[in-house]
């Protein structure tokens, strides 16, 4: 559900990339210096009429934004991103430029709480060289320049405008407000105000902000707004605790809007009148759809996505036959849609194949040509194999899950890392992913379950209900049992490594459900959650919220007193722990506070146990510098190499 942006991002994202190189647990491999580093480019964007090609390039810690020419055949733009995190870069037209950016700090002065991201935004304009900042005004009420998660653009009089959600003073608080902002002078205007708390707004191709969902998360009510007689009047409403209603886009009838539900456990996509707000019956091409997409100057729906079958599929029959063709150009090539130009003609596709290796790739429907565009990292020889399998848990439970094997060697009594995902509404897919691939190349099996509670059906996320520390932990080692069974692996030679709740279940391993795993690596796991849902709770004042109730399903907790968060803590079982762990944590991590190793490093201390903690200085919860991105990966290999040597 798209609400899940409202919980702060909670997911540990990594980002999307060698012949092996197994030495000595001393100083960092060849694979790791490569892997370890941000990718050599990435943001690759396609403008609207594919007349610039925009990228960024990373030299070491700093970010360029270049812009290639499709008809100069050069670079005409080149700018560099510093003091801030790039998090999002998309075309507003032809010759300009979006770009998010974010900063970890303590709230702006005036305002009270803890650390966290905050994010902003500037256009740049490629053919004047000029950086406008996207700022929000109000006559005689205070702002702040703060960008929520909405940036849209629309075409509106004969100009393309940006819409996005800032923040403005109400009753003595700062509620999120929709604005208009123009590209050129960075001028902004609000238009629309979140009733209650916490809004997504449904905006026209035109600019007109057809229906607006609000949702206040300290009553739990969710109240629907459309446009009538000019102004945005409430025709539904109903109370979530958690799982809101959201407005995914528009039908290709103008007048009938899409909203995603979950009506009784099922995950559907719903026809809504914009005229008087009723239920017209499913959108039927949503059938089955994990996610759906819109085009990029209009809420109108052209395509979704299927988790459970990994296939996109695009509604319109030219431009699903457009992508069949570029999947058809190598059949054993795993294909990821990046960008492309508003008619589909040209598009930039990262394509990861033992023959191309990973990189992006140019294909225009028009010439009938495609061609390479370059690495996407530096200095990558080969690729590991990523195979999708899938196995039963204890309770028979399918776990879909990757299975990555290290080169070179047969699939026969290998060492073997356990892999979970963060989240843990998340899922692993077949895409290239940098930390599996370097584990691999170091000579490890690598197994990243899509354990109950992941994202691959909506039915395997309500499984995940009330399994924290419980099945959602015991589906991993059922995954080693089995690979153990049909002979892939040694049992002996296992280890447990993963970040945010896979951190999580990295402690969980030898604390809650011993005898598997030989060593642990927990980044920026949570030990306690207790001490967690407290930390939330006094994010939100005290007050009750979404995301302390989004944790407690999956705990099946009452509060953060619950006895239960103690018997599934593994700060509270350190007693259970053989094997030597390994902790790891940003000191600006803003989403599982840092104090969260701090407390399971000292208890397992406490109890005699072998433990080692790395601190990464500066670093927030998604690992987005380069420096302590290789810091992780290397301690984590060498950690690994000592207590788990992959010869």
């Amino acid at each position: 559900m798209q609400h899940k942006r409202w919980l702060g991002i909670l997911f540990f994202f990594v980002v999307p990339s060698f012949v092996p190189s197994w030495a000595g647990a001393e100083g960092a491999s060849a694979n790791v210096t490569v892997l370890g580093q941000l990718p050599n480019v990435e943001m690759v964007r396609i403008s609207p009429s594919s007349k610039y090609l925009a990228l960024v390039r990373t030299n070491g810690e700093r970010l360029v934004i270049k812009v290639f020419g499709m008809t100069e055949k050069a670079y005409v733009y080149g700018g560099q991103v510093a003091g801030q995190k790039l998090r999002a870069m998309k075309w507003v037209d032809d010759e300009r430029l979006l770009i998010e950016t974010s900063t970890t700090a303590l709230p702006p002065a005036g305002l009270i709480g803890a650390r966290r991201e905050w994010f902003g935004g500037q256009v740049v304009n490629v053919k004047t060289k000029r950086d406008v900042p996207l700022t929000f005004t109000v006559k005689d009420t205070p702002t702040l320049n703060v960008l929520g998660s909405l940036t849209a653009v629309r075409r509106v009089k004969d100009r393309n405008v940006i819409f996005a959600e800032g923040y403005f003073q109400s009753n003595h608080t700062f509620i999120p407000g929709l604005f208009t902002v123009d590209p050129d002078s960075g001028a902004s205007r609000l238009i629309a105000e979140a009733h209650g708390g916490y809004a997504s707004w449904l905006i026209d191709a035109d600019g007109t902000v057809r229906a607006a969902l609000e949702y206040d998360q300290s009553n739990k009510k969710w109240s629907l707004r459309v446009r009538k007689d000019g102004w945005l009047s409430v025709v539904a409403t109903g109370v979530a605790s958690i799982d809101v209603p959201q407005l995914a886009g528009l039908t290709d009838d103008p007048n009938v809007a899409v909203l995603e539900d979950v009506d009784e456990g099922i995950q559907v996509y719903k026809r809504l009148s914009l005229v008087d707000g009723s239920i017209l019956g499913e959108y039927e091409p949503g059938r089955g759809m994990s996610r759906l997409f819109t085009a990029r100057l209009s809420p109108r729906i052209i395509g979704g996505f299927d988790s459970a079958a990994e296939q996109l599929t695009f509604f319109d029959a030219g431009t699903q036959q457009a992508w069949s063709s570029i999947r058809g150009v190598d059949p054993g090539a795993h294909l990821q849609w990046i960008s492309n130009s508003d008619d589909f003609r040209q598009w930039v596709v990262a394509v990861t194949s033992a023959t191309e290796g990973y990189g992006y790739h140019f294909f225009d429907l028009d010439t009938r040509h495609g061609s390479k565009l370059m690495d996407i990292y530096d200095g990558l020889p080969a690729i590991a194999e990523r195979r999708a399998i899938s196995y039963k848990a204890a309770d028979g439970l399918t776990i879909p899950a990757i299975l990555t094997l290290p080169p070179g060697r047969e699939a026969k009594n290998l060492p073997l890392v356990v892999l979970p995902h963060g989240g843990p509404e998340a899922r692993t897919t077949p895409n290239f992913d940098w930390w599996p691939e370097a584990l691999a190349l170091e000579g490890y099996a690598v197994l990243e379950p899509n354990f109950r509670g992941s994202t691959v059906s909506l039915a395997q996320v309500q499984a995940g209900y009330g399994e924290w520390g419980q099945k959602m932990q015991t589906d991993l080692s059922d995954g080693v049992r089995e690979l153990v069974k049909q002979g892939k692996v040694d049992a002996k030679r296992v280890c447990i490594v993963g970040a945010s709740y896979g951190g999580y279940a990295a402690l969980a391993g030898p604390t809650l459900d011993p005898g598997v795993y030989r060593c642990a690596v927990s980044v920026a796991g949570i030990s306690d959650m207790g001490r967690f849902l407290d930390w939330i709770n006094s994010k939100h004042l005290g007050y009750d919220n979404l995301a302390a109730r989004y944790f407690e399903r999956f705990a099946a907790a009452k509060g953060p007193d619950d006895q239960h968060l103690r018997d599934i803590s593994p700060v509270h079982h350190v007693a259970n722990v053989t094997v030597p762990i390994l902790l790891i944590h940003g000191k600006d991590d803003t989403v599982v506070p840092f104090d969260q190793s701090e407390v399971m490093r000292d208890a397992l201390t406490k109890a005699g146990k072998s433990v080692e903690f790395v601190t990464l200085k500066g670093e927030d919860h998604w690992l987005s510098m380069g420096a302590t991105r290789r810091q992780m990966l290397e301690a984590t290999v060498n950690f690994l190499k000592a207590n788990n040597p992959p010869d």
